[in-house]
């Protein structure tokens, strides 16, 4: 084993210990080789080092790391079968000149990437994982919100994109939820998403809540609203009959895949 390799997996080891975790890309550019090159590291380095999703980490205390970090690309791999159904069921009822909002989160990215290739729309999002499958669509004109880039979850925010959404009307808004609860609503991960999802719902003709049914039953830390200010739920057919009965006294439509 060369000496140069063994320094860089040394340097890879001390980066690590400075940062909770580093992407693939910035690994890459800091010990001036290739993304593969760094995979290989990583696994020579097991189970010193692991590999999230593009992010690699020091071994720790995996329970209580996975319960208090949130990154899109770990969480889109939990319930994925699931994710992706309900992204389908939402993409079909976007229709020809929709003004869609999708927001930012790990079942939302399946809804981008379902849009039928045919259709004119409009897309606002705030996220740069949304925008880039936006982007791809011939068909559509997409509106970024911008601001600060927070990177774990690859969301965007600032001040001017709040008055922006204030002029807009959109006609279907599919915001994520990482919490569903009878006594405590709609809640999230981050607090920096909450008045970005508030503005959206106040100026949507239709709200949608995208949530697998996992999300049922639990309670994150940012409240952005009650559960009786949406007009439709779309999650898994394996919802209990409990919360599929709660829904619909709310009077709220009840899509399940």
């Amino acid at each position: 084993m060369s000496q140069t390799k063994e320094k860089r997996k040394n340097n890879l080891v001390d980066l690590l210990s400075q940062e909770e975790m580093i992407h693939l890309t910035e690994i890459s550019r800091l010990l001036g080789v290739s993304e593969m090159t760094c995979r290989r590291y990583i696994s020579e380095l097991s189970p010193t080092v692991r590999l999230i999703g593009s992010h690699a980490m020091l071994q720790r205390d995996t329970a209580t790391h996975e319960q208090h970090t949130y990154l899109v690309d770990i969480e889109t791999d939990r319930n994925r079968d699931k994710k992706q159904s309900i992204g389908r069921a939402a993409a079909a009822l976007i229709e020809e000149n929709d003004v869609i909002f999708i927001d930012c989160g790990t079942t939302t990215p399946f809804i981008a990437h379902y849009i039928d290739n045919n259709i004119n729309f409009k897309g606002i999002c705030c996220s740069l994982n949304i925008f880039t499958l936006l982007n791809r669509k011939k068909k559509g004109k997409i509106l970024l919100t911008g601001g600060a880039f927070h990177e774990k979850t690859q969301v965007f925010t600032c001040p001017q994109a709040i008055d922006m959404i204030r002029q807009l009307r959109i006609t279907k808004a599919f915001i994520s939820a990482a919490g569903i609860s009878r006594q405590l609503g709609l809640t999230c991960f981050n607090q920096y998403e909450i008045e970005l999802k508030r503005e959206v719902m106040k100026v949507s003709q239709h709200v949608y809540i995208v949530a697998d049914s996992s999300k049922f039953d639990q309670v994150k830390m940012a409240y952005f609203a009650d559960v009786a200010q949406v007009d439709t739920v779309i999650t898994n057919d394996d919802l209990s009959h409990a919360d599929a009965s709660w829904l619909r006294q709310l009077d709220i439509n009840l899509i399940t895949i």
